[in-house]
């Protein structure tokens, strides 16, 4: 059990660190909310915590990681959509 414990110890802190430095990189303007990498640090990140506040059964964290990962999914669907449209309507003109 101890085993699981570190394990969910890692992947929190990293999920962490996926979550400030997206922040971070947002707030400087060295990233753009509607980039994939964005998107991704924010979902490996909100994955990265659920797994701990799981393991730690701490379901109001739980919840709110899991509804971020959710957004972030949305997010990198839209973005995907619009690049493909972008680069179907390039083709067809």
């Amino acid at each position: 059990m101890a085993e699981i414990q570190v394990i969910s110890n890692v992947f929190g802190w990293v999920g962490m660190l996926l979550l400030l430095v997206s922040y971070f990189l947002l707030s400087c303007r060295r990233i753009r909310p509607e980039s994939r990498s964005y998107q991704l640090m924010n979902l490996f990140g909100a994955l990265g915590i659920l797994f701990n506040t799981y393991v730690n059964r701490a379901w109001p964290a739980a919840f709110l990681q899991f509804a971020w990962a959710l957004i972030s999914v949305y997010s990198l669907v839209r973005i995907n959509l619009s690049k493909s449209r972008k680069k179907h309507k390039k083709i067809n003109n």
